[in-house]
């Protein structure tokens, strides 16, 4: 407030005594209450941006709980979904103890009660499937379990596609620990050809020992010989190697080809090879190569004498 302007002001305007001091008296009135209203204003801008800032903090609230809510639902539905796998899972295995208990009965056998194991479930965020059957096998051998007790023991540790996998066998082939093992290892893509590929990639992992990483390479190597279904002898072991070899020599055409008929010895897929080159007036393999399509006749050894006619 300045009154010595409002006095120089009055007195411009020709007033004295008592009317410059009414004028004056009146100029301060009017400055206070402009102040009053620029503060009420000033208050009013001030007390709506706090019901701004309180607004927006509840529907911030809001939503946070909202979305809580969902998590909690969402967590909750996957647990009354474990919940029914679980519940599946043992109407599987109270099945197959029926079943198992009815033939007993039936024929006079014991019924094998299948023992319970102490091991952790599996986990298919971070568990290898291979790994984790290798480590129940040991597990059961050094109990001295009976083998037929396995797939029963084994099936309350499964979960995931896993525990889907044995749900969805017939009782008659869950019951059997080598069919599961056969369909958990393929429901997790672990076939003859991933066990293949695993062994000859195969590199020892950050902090792995000597040790491990030689029995890492002989699991893989035994999968792949167990899922080629090769006898453990030296002409089998031979024979899936030449296949193997032959195989990478192959055009892709032709390696798939012989891959959809599977066979099973060096001269099935001879002969199959030598069918589709002759179909296909003699595709080329990879590289330089060619396979010259030409009959064979008269050899004792079919595979040795194709090989042998790689140019």
């Amino acid at each position: 407030m300045d009154t010595s302007k409002y006095i120089s002001d009055g007195q411009k305007l020709g007033y004295e005594a008592e009317q410059l001091r009414e004028y004056v008296a009146k100029c301060e009135q009017q400055y206070l209450e402009r102040e009053e209203r620029a503060r009420v204003r000033e208050d009013e801008r001030k007390r709506q941006e706090l019901e701004v800032l309180r607004l927006n903090h509840e529907l911030e609230m809001e939503k946070q709980e909202l979305d809580r809510k969902f998590q909690r639902e969402e967590q909750q539905r996957a647990l009354e979904k474990e919940h029914m796998e679980i519940e599946k899972m043992k109407l599987q295995v109270q099945l197959g103890e029926q079943k198992t208990k009815f033939s007993a009965s039936t024929s006079g056998e014991t019924k094998v009660k299948a023992p319970r194991p102490k091991l952790p479930a599996f986990d298919e965020n971070k568990d290898d499937m291979d790994a984790f059957l290798d480590r129940f096998e040991r597990f059961a051998s050094s109990q001295q379990w009976p083998r037929e007790s396995w797939s029963v023991s084994l099936s309350p540790l499964l979960t995931g596609k896993g525990l889907q996998a044995y749900s969805s066998m017939p009782a008659e082939e869950a019951n059997n620990y080598d069919n599961l093992k056969v369909a958990l290892l393929k429901r997790y893509m672990l076939t003859e050809e991933g066990f293949r590929i695993k062994f000859r990639n195969c590199k020892p992992d950050s902090g792995e020992t000597v040790f491990q990483f030689v029995a890492r390479m002989k699991r893989y190597y035994q999968r792949w010989k167990e899922l080629s279904e090769v006898e453990d002898t030296v002409e089998s072991l031979n024979d899936l190697i030449i296949r193997e070899q032959f195989m990478s020599t192959c055009s892709n055409e032709l390696s798939v080809f012989l891959k959809e008929r599977k066979p099973r010895t060096v001269d099935e897929m001879t002969r199959l090879a030598e069918q589709y080159l002759e179909a296909h007036s003699g595709s080329p393999v990879k590289g330089r190569n060619n396979f010259r399509v030409e009959a064979i006749k008269g050899s004792d050894n079919v595979g040795a004498d194709y090989l042998s006619r790689l140019c």
